[in-house]
C-alpha cells in the first residue's frame, strides 16, 4: 500500500522535473538537471545510510503528505496525529535517527557481536568507522560518522519490529520527544540464580517505581526526599546548594564525600593515611558514587560512624531460572536483597499460571529455602536440592539438615548411568550467570526500560541459539503446553 501512495504523490512532481529537460530526453533515464523547486525539496532531506558492505552512502529521504487524510508517509512509517505507525514487515533500511538510516544486515551483525562477544555499542561504532565505513568525499550537512546512539536505536527498532511482526501486531510510538525515550512504552511491554547486573533505582528500600531521569536518586513518589539530609537517620532539611543539613559534622562528611575519588585527595589520603571506608554498592564503574557509604570523620577530624546516601542506589541483582538444557525460563529483578522468600515467590510466580511445576529445583541456598517454605503447599511435591557447584564449597558435611533434605544423592533419578555422575547439569545457572555477567559494563549506564529490554532480547536470542544447538544434537527440544497435560 505504501508503494501505491508513493507513486500517486510522487507523480505530482513529475511536471516540475520534465519542464527542465529537452524535448528529446529519454524518460527512462534519470535526468541530470532538475528544477529549483525539486532541488530545494531534496536539499531539506539529506540523509546518511550506513551499509554492511558499501560503507557510508549519502542520499535523500523523501516523505509525502496526503492533505486528504492528514498523513505523512515516511520510509519506515506514517505519521498522523503525533503517532508513528510502522509498516508491516521488516524493511532493509531502518531509520535510526532523523537523518540516519542503517542497513538491516549491518544491525544483525552488531546484534551477533553483542550476543556472542559482548561487544559494546562504542566498540561496534569504532570498528565500523575505522574498518567498514569508507567515508564519502562529498561534503554533507552533517557528519558521516556512526555514533553509539545509532547502534542502540537501530538495535531497539529492529528487535521491536521483528517481535511485532512475529506477533502480527502494529508498532506505534510517539513521533515527538527525545529519540532514546520514544520507544520506552514499547520496550517496557516486551518481555535459579542471581547475578550482580543492576540498574539505577529509587533509593527508598524496595521501591519499584522507575526514576524519571537516570541521574535521579528518588522516584516521583519520593522526590521530596531530595530535600532531606543525606545522612542516614537525619530528617532535617538540607541547606541550599548542599545535600546535607546545617550540622557541621554532616557538612564535613559531605566534603569528604565530594573529595573522595579526586586525585588530589587520594594523594593526601596516602600521605596522611586518612581512613575513609567506602562500601560501594555497584560493581560497575569504579568512579561511580555509591548510594550508601560509611564515613568515619567529623568536623574536628575525629572518628565517628556516619552512613550517607549522597549517590544513586541500584537494584540488588537479577535472578534467573534456567532449565538444565540451558534454556533460560524466566528472570526478575530483586530491588532490596536476594532473600530466600523472594526466590521462593519468584518460582511461584513463574509456574503459578502453567499446568505443571518442576520436580526438582536446584539452588545454592535451598537448605534455608526448604525451611522457609516448609508450610507452603506449592512446594509439597518439589524437591529442593543444592546444586553440585555449591555442594562442597558452601555446605559442611556435618550439616545434618542439609544432608537429610537437600542432598542430590538421595534422588536416584538425578544420578547418571550406573550411579556415576549426574543426569542433569545442576550448575547450569552458575554457567549462565558467567555469560550474563559479561554484559555488566554494557548495561551499567542504561535506564530501566532499555536495560530490561536489552537483557530480554539477549536472553531470547541466546535461547534460540541453545534450542538450535540442541536440535542439531538430536536432543528434540520442545515447548510444554497445556494440551500435553489434558
Amino acid at each position: 500500500m505504501q508503494i501505491v501512495h508513493f507513486i500517486i504523490y510522487s507523480a505530482k512532481v513529475k511536471d516540475n522535473i520534465i519542464i527542465t529537460q529537452s524535448a528529446h530526453h529519454n524518460s527512462a533515464i534519470p535526468p541530470k538537471n532538475i528544477s529549483p523547486a525539486v532541488q530545494q525539496f531534496l536539499a531539506e532531506r539529506h540523509v546518511i545510510l550506513f551499509t554492511f558492505d558499501k560503507g557510508v552512502i549519502l542520499g535523500y529521504s523523501v516523505h509525502l503528505y496526503c492533505d486528504q487524510c492528514n498523513t505523512n508517509f515516511h520510509h519506515n512509517y506514517t505519521v498522523k496525529d503525533g503517532v508513528c505507525t510502522y509498516y508491516s514487515g521488516v524493511p532493509e533500511f531502518l531509520q535510526a535517527g532523523e537523518h540516519h538510516f542503517v542497513e538491516r544486515k549491518l544491525v544483525n551483525l552488531w546484534i551477533h557481536l553483542i550476543l556472542t562477544a559482548w561487544t559494546s555499542a562504542s566498540a561496534c561504532t569504532d570498528t565500523y568507522n575505522e574498518v567498514l565505513a569508507q567515508p564519502p568525499l562529498q561534503d554533507w550537512p552533517f557528519s558521516s560518522l556512526l555514533r553509539p546512539e545509532h547502534v542502540w536505536d537501530a538495535f531497539t527498532l529492529l528487535c521491536l519490529m521483528e517481535d511485532y511482526e512475529r506477533r502480527k501486531f502494529v508498532l506505534q510510538v510517539p513521533h515527538s520527544g527525545d529519540q532514546k525515550y520514544r520507544f520506552s512504552d514499547a520496550t517496557s511491554c516486551v518481555v535459579t540464580n542471581g547475578m550482580t547486573i543492576r540498574y539505577p533505582c529509587c533509593a527508598v528500600h524496595n521501591c519499584k517505581v522507575p526514576l524519571t531521569s537516570r541521574c535521579d536518586r528518588f522516584c516521583l513518589q519520593h522526590k521530596e526526599l531530595h530535600k532531606v539530609c543525606s545522612i542516614i537517620g537525619c530528617d532535617r532539611a538540607i541547606v541550599t546548594g548542599s545535600k546535607v543539613c546545617s550540622d557541621q559534622t554532616h557538612i564535613s562528611v559531605e566534603k569528604a564525600y565530594n573529595e573522595h575519588g579526586q586525585s588530589h585527595f587520594q594523594l593526601q589520603q596516602r600521605l596522611r593515611s586518612v581512613c575513609i571506608a567506602s562500601a560501594v554498592t555497584t560493581t560497575g564503574d569504579p568512579n561511580d558514587k555509591a548510594a550508601e557509604e560509611d564515613f568515619n570523620v567529623d568536623a574536628a577530624g575525629n572518628t565517628i560512624p556516619a552512613t550517607t546516601q549522597f549517590g544513586q542506589k541500584r537494584t540488588h541483582n537479577k535472578q534467573i531460572i534456567v532449565a538444565p538444557c540451558g534454556v533460560i525460563i524466566a528472570r526478575t529483578t530483586f530491588f532490596g536483597a536476594k532473600g530466600v522468600r523472594s526466590v521462593a515467590e519468584f518460582i511461584k510466580q513463574t509456574y503459578r499460571s502453567v499446568p505443571f511445576v518442576p520436580d526438582h529445583v536446584f539452588y545454592n541456598n535451598n537448605c534455608h529455602m526448604k525451611k522457609s517454605v516448609a508450610n507452603d503447599p506449592f512446594f509439597d511435591h518439589i524437591a529442593l536440592t543444592v546444586d553440585v557447584f555449591h555442594f562442597k564449597s558452601k555446605h559442611s558435611s556435618t550439616d545434618l539438615y542439609y544432608q537429610s533434605h537437600c542432598n542430590l544423592v538421595d534422588y536416584s533419578e538425578l544420578l547418571g548411568e550406573d550411579g556415576q555422575g549426574w543426569f542433569f547439569n545442576s550448575s547450569i545457572a552458575e554457567q549462565t550467570n558467567a555469560w550474563l555477567a559479561n554484559y555488566l559494563s554494557i548495561c551499567h549506564e542504561m535506564h530501566r526500560d532499555r536495560f530490561n529490554f536489552f537483557l530480554d532480547e539477549m536472553i531470547i536470542r541466546q535461547n534460540r541459539s541453545t534450542v538450535s544447538k540442541l536440535r542439531s544434537q538430536d536432543a528434540m527440544p520442545d515447548y510444554w503446553s497445556a494440551d500435553m497435560f489434558e
